[in-house]
């Protein structure tokens, strides 16, 4: 009760009026009292489970109430939360202070701030504002009670091509506004496009974004600074994988490219064992096929696929204008229809629209079930919590994907080999001239 108080989700008053309102034989027990909040509306999952591990910092962060983690990446997490006077809910994305370490990196994203503000259309997650609050730094964005597409796409066995293209068009359409308004994203890919129950979908993350400004070459050179890859190996043009400057609209065309071929393939069009290895066959591996793959893929479909990856940028559809009017001409466009499932992430402004069974909250008890049997089932108050700012535990990274090998990449494997092999013979040779060198200082020194 304590813990809750000073998290400050809960008065002291309501904490006191509640606990007094429940049955006496179970006012003691620590977790039926957390997973009675929490049947009752008065918590959610998230919070119930991180006040029982006594994590109450960062409930709270400044005007927003903490509902649950979204996500996490390499920039920072992702939030639900809930304005504390509006009670309408956004999504919070706290930077990490290991990314806002530096005047750079701040610099990088109060330009991310400014670019992502002015962007407002039906295809693009909008962010709202920004802050900074004991030392983090904070955007919020637009909530979306969705699914991104890379796991859309694995729940299935095979997405319908009709609806593949339909993401295509609506990406391509948010893609063509953020292009007219000098914004390129960079980093395009499956898991940055999410789709909501209606599906629609929508582009997230326009944290690599960039205002196009060919005066300021200087600048855009410090941005992306040898050591520094903007960008998804597995989704970057030629181009921008040998400066990340070269990144324009035929950049978003390529990677749009790639992403198509994982929704409609289930992986990349390259993948390497390593990421070096992925980089190099972008510029060197032929283009794979598309209907080799999925022979029910129109002709016209694999023909544009071709030419949205093709190696030279000039080769490329010149516009997303140009996309949408290839690929609107081949497919019906039809709505995407949800595999099932909902997953809380960024997604529509206002109030909260999840169904008040389920999301955040314990489901609906079944007929033989009591409600508090149904939130013994559904929560677990022992899983990690990772708050706004404080870490939680690292989990082991997932297995390295091996590709089967297939007609393309032989030559690039064997160049690598190769240059593997240069390597090590080159480092020998010098170890051995090394050694001779001391032998020969030696001999001198004793003579």
């Amino acid at each position: 009760m304590d813990r809750l108080v000073h998290s400050g989700l809960m008065s002291m008053r309501d904490v006191a009026e509640f606990h007094r309102g429940m049955p006496a034989e179970r006012r003691s027990d620590t977790e039926q009292f957390a997973k009675e909040l929490v049947r009752s509306r008065k918590l959610t999952k998230f919070q119930a489970s991180a006040v029982y591990q006594g994590k109450t910092q960062g409930l709270v962060f400044g005007d927003y109430f903490v509902l649950d983690k979204i996500g996490v990446g390499g920039m920072g997490k992702v939030f639900k939360a809930r304005h504390r006077q509006s009670g309408q809910v956004f999504a919070l994305k706290v930077m990490s202070s290991q990314a806002m370490k530096s005047a750079k990196a701040i610099r990088r994203f109060q330009q991310e701030t400014e670019v992502a503000k002015r962007l407002r259309h039906p295809n693009i997650v909008a962010t709202y504002s920004s802050g900074e609050l004991d030392g983090l730094h904070f955007l919020i964005m637009q909530y979306i009670d969705g699914e991104n597409l890379r796991n859309e796409a694995k729940s299935r066995v095979k997405m319908p091509v009709s609806e593949v293209v339909s993401a295509m068009i609506q990406t391509a359409r948010g893609l063509e506004y953020a292009h007219g308004q000098g914004a390129v994203h960079r980093d395009i890919k499956p898991s940055n496009l999410l789709l909501d129950k209606t599906g629609s979908v929508m582009i997230l993350d326009m944290g690599l974004a960039r205002i196009e400004d060919p005066d300021d070459e200087d600048d855009a050179g410090r941005l992306t600074q040898a050591g520094q890859m903007l960008g998804t190996a597995e989704y970057m043009s030629p181009e921008q994988v040998e400066d990340p400057r070269h990144a324009n609209a035929a950049s978003d065309v390529y990677s749009l490219g790639c992403t198509m071929f994982y929704l409609l393939t289930g992986t990349p069009p390259f993948r390497g064992s390593f990421v070096a290895e992925t980089l190099i066959m972008h510029a060197t591996t032929p283009i794979p096929s598309l209907k080799a793959r999925r022979p029910d893929v129109p002709d016209a479909l694999d023909s544009a696929f071709r030419r949205m990856m093709a190696k030279k940028p000039g080769d490329r559809y010149q516009s997303m204008s140009e996309v949408i009017s290839v690929l609107e001409a081949i497919g019906s466009g039809s709505p995407i229809q949800r595999s099932g499932g909902s997953s809380s992430h960024i997604g529509s402004l206002g109030t909260d629209t999840r169904n008040p069974s389920t999301d955040q909250y314990i489901s609906a008890p079944t007929e033989t079930e009591s409600p508090t049997q149904a939130a013994n089932r559904d929560m677990s108050l022992e899983r990690n919590v990772s708050l706004p700012g404080i870490p939680g535990i690292v989990e082991p990274p997932p297995a390295p994907f091996r590709p089967a090998p297939h007609p393309g990449h032989d030559q690039t494997l064997e160049l690598i080999q190769r240059q593997r092999q240069m390597v090590w013979m080159l480092a020998g040779l010098a170890a051995t001239v090394g050694i001779l060198l001391i032998l020969v200082v030696v001999l001198l020194l004793n003579r």
